[in-house]
């Protein structure tokens, strides 16, 4: 859900203890609205971008055939931890609230997990990610803006690094293909023989 909705690690973790107050700062069951067109609005109670804390509305599709839909995940979360709308969205057992320690922690088990070294990934490699990956998916500048509510320019330090990497890749390629014999069929080839 944090990858789809291009979560800052702040806007859904508490550092401290859930009191009464919280759920009206931090990210709370009651934040989830399931809507008929089996869509998701997340209301976010503050964020970076929101100063005055009005809330963020943050809309989020059904992707039934993903493994990582956000509807579902949420529908299953709601489903199988049942709390108090006042209960924060996402908790360890006995209630406490996710942590970035305790987000860390957990990300970097699962990347080691999967046998992805975990030097360079923190909190905003969700973000990060989901910036990324929609970019690599052909989508345009400013809707990565519009989706990951960006109003400054700071999707360029992702885009660019992007390009970079495109960028070195091609030129590895392009690279290795000087340690490779010449085709047979290779116009140049056939040129050299006569």
């Amino acid at each position: 859900m944090a990858f789809a909705a291009f979560l800052r690690s702040g806007e859904f973790t508490c550092n401290s203890p859930w009191t009464k107050r919280h759920h009206n700062t931090y990210l709370s069951r009651k934040h989830v609205t399931f809507n008929p067109n089996d869509s998701v609005t997340l209301t976010l109670p503050k964020s970076k971008t929101d100063p005055f804390q009005q809330g963020t509305r943050i809309h989020l599709a059904s992707s039934p055939f993903s493994p990582l839909c956000p509807v579902q995940a949420l529908k299953l979360l709601y489903n199988s931890y049942p709390h108090s709308p006042n209960h924060p969205l996402f908790s360890r057992p006995f209630g406490f609230p996710f942590s970035k320690q305790f987000l860390l922690t957990k990300l970097h088990e699962l990347l080691l997990q999967a046998g992805i070294p975990t030097l360079g990934f923190s909190g905003h490699s969700i973000r990060k990610g989901a910036a990324v990956t929609v970019a690599m998916n052909g989508i345009s500048r400013d809707n990565i803006k519009l989706l990951g509510r960006w109003k400054s320019d700071a999707i360029d330090v992702y885009l660019n690094e992007l390009q970079e990497s495109d960028h070195i890749s091609k030129l590895l390629s392009l690279n290795s293909q000087l340690h490779s014999p010449p085709s047979l069929n290779s116009p140049l080839w056939r040129q050299r023989i006569r």
